[in-house]
């Protein structure tokens, strides 16, 4: 198995070895033969001052040894592997920030990258671990002083173990993980989705997701009992071990990738009064957008062009340049939205033969999976399919409306603070079929089946807790 360090980690001077070592200093005795020590005593007077002097002399070079011998002893324990630096069992007294704020690092020339975490690697670095779509990884090294990076980013070769972190660090090497370090959490006294961390002191778990967690939540394994929680902005991914909790958010940006990352040691003040339960905020499991009945709700109202505009201005759903936009979704009937019935909508059209009529909007659950890249097919539903679009750790849905010559995909984005309402927005229809390709970080790309050349561009992002698109490009003249 590969393993690889930092470059300087040869570098094995302490910051801690001088004051350890360097206040020792040999005190040499004064010769027997001066003439300032003689005395006028014979024979019997020498040879007394003269053992003296040589007890003295072993005494001194005994004390000597034992202070160069507890000198060592002291330095190994200064500069000794992290397994000694941090006790393991003070986790359960909460945490603190390692730094005033975020360390904020733009990582150059990874825009593929996907997911992040970050890991101890000494007492003097942490492993900035960034992997792709196909979990292959890079690293950066940052310092644990202040979160700053160390040298240039380095390839990492790809485990193919298939687990959410394929990589571990053990005895200050990265290595490929045999077992992933975050588990499912099935435990129904704990109020959280991921297992993060876990010794005999203490469990620590992250909601709504490892990758996306807006609160870590300790709790004792004896117990079962809640001991402190931390809220943590910008929803970044979660790393833990017994020298403290790893945090970082990654954004878009030109050039590269943004990380903003923290580090938690444990504290050194550790709350005086437990939390209880009701002190930890519900947090919706991430797949909580599944829970919504879309088939009896409202959708969209602007079907590329079989509703009249006197309905509905076409601005609402689009901008200036044609890019979409988000709305949320109502309480009840809207001149913008339409209302279904088990996934029907009942305002309905002239149908294709004289006398009949269809409905606008058809999201009932008749057809196959879309072949939508990036995107999960509900296996129970073939109109619907799933994303975190834009990374907040809950499930995105997709939806597939065909009525007639014509159709459209809604992507609607979930609001946990407001589970019922989710914002939604036509990404794409009309009467060529256009496929989606989701390549992470909010990114989605638009193209004609089979394999065609992607025509339009646009990013997801979040501005004031609302969904907006981003970047948005169109490469085709059709558009």
């Amino acid at each position: 198995m590969s393993s690889f360090s930092p470059a300087d980690r040869d570098n094995n001077q302490s910051p801690d070895y001088k004051d350890v070592t360097g206040d020792i200093k040999e005190t040499m005795p004064v010769s027997p033969d001066n003439a300032a020590v003689q005395n006028n005593f014979g024979d019997t007077g020498k040879k007394t001052k003269r053992t003296k002097l040589w007890l003295f002399l072993a005494i001194a070079v005994l004390l000597i040894v034992a202070l160069t011998i507890l000198g060592i002893l002291v330095f190994k324990k200064t500069v000794s592997s992290p397994e000694n630096t941090v006790d393991q069992d003070t986790l359960d007294q909460g945490i603190s920030k390692s730094w005033d704020k975020e360390a904020t690092n733009l990582a150059a020339g990874t825009g593929e990258i996907t997911s992040t975490y970050a890991m101890s690697l000494s007492d003097k670095q942490i492993a900035l671990i960034m992997l792709n779509q196909n979990q292959a990884g890079k690293v950066q090294y940052l310092s644990t002083k202040d979160g700053k990076a160390k040298g240039a980013i380095k390839d990492l070769p790809a485990c193919n173990n298939d687990l959410v972190r394929p990589y571990l660090v053990k005895d200050s090497k990265i290595i490929c993980a045999k077992t992933d370090q975050v588990t499912e959490n099935k435990n129904d006294k704990y109020r959280f989705t991921h297992q993060i961390y876990k010794d005999e002191n203490v469990i620590i778990g992250a909601a709504p997701s490892a990758d996306q967690a807006s609160i870590i939540v300790a709790y004792s394994p004896k117990t079962n009992k809640p001991l402190w929680m931390e809220k943590l902005p910008d929803n970044p991914s979660v790393y833990a071990d017994k020298h403290g909790v790893y945090t970082n958010a990654t954004s878009p940006e030109e050039g590269g990738v943004l990380n903003k990352t923290n580090f938690y040691i444990p504290s050194d003040n550790p709350s005086k009064s437990p939390i209880a339960d009701s002190d930890i905020p519900q947090v919706e499991k991430p797949d909580a957008i599944k829970d919504i009945d879309f088939e009896n709700l409202y959708f969209p109202n602007g079907n590329f062009g079989y509703v009249p505009s006197e309905k509905c201005a076409k601005s609402y759903w689009q901008d200036d340049q044609g890019a979409p936009q988000f709305q949320k979704m109502p309480d009840g009937p809207e001149n913008c939205w339409l209302e279904l019935r088990d996934g029907l909508s009942i305002e309905r059209t002239q149908g294709m033969e004289q006398g009949t009529t269809d409905p606008l909007v058809d999201i009932s659950n008749n057809s196959a999976p879309q072949d939508d890249k990036g995107f999960t097919p509900d296996p129970n539903h073939g109109r619907f399919s799933y994303a975190d679009v834009n990374q907040d750790g809950y499930l995105d849905a997709l939806i597939y409306d065909n009525v007639g010559m014509g159709w459209q995909k809604v992507l609607c984005i979930f609001d946990p603070e407001d589970s019922g309402h989710p914002y939604c927005a036509h990404i794409v229809g009309g009467a060529a079929p256009y496929n989606l390709d989701y390549s992470g970080n909010g990114k989605i790309s638009l193209y004609q089946p089979p394999e065609g050349k992607t025509e339009v561009e646009m990013t997801i992002g979040t501005q004031d807790g609302k969904p907006i698109v981003t970047d948005y490009q169109k490469l085709s003249a059709a558009w």
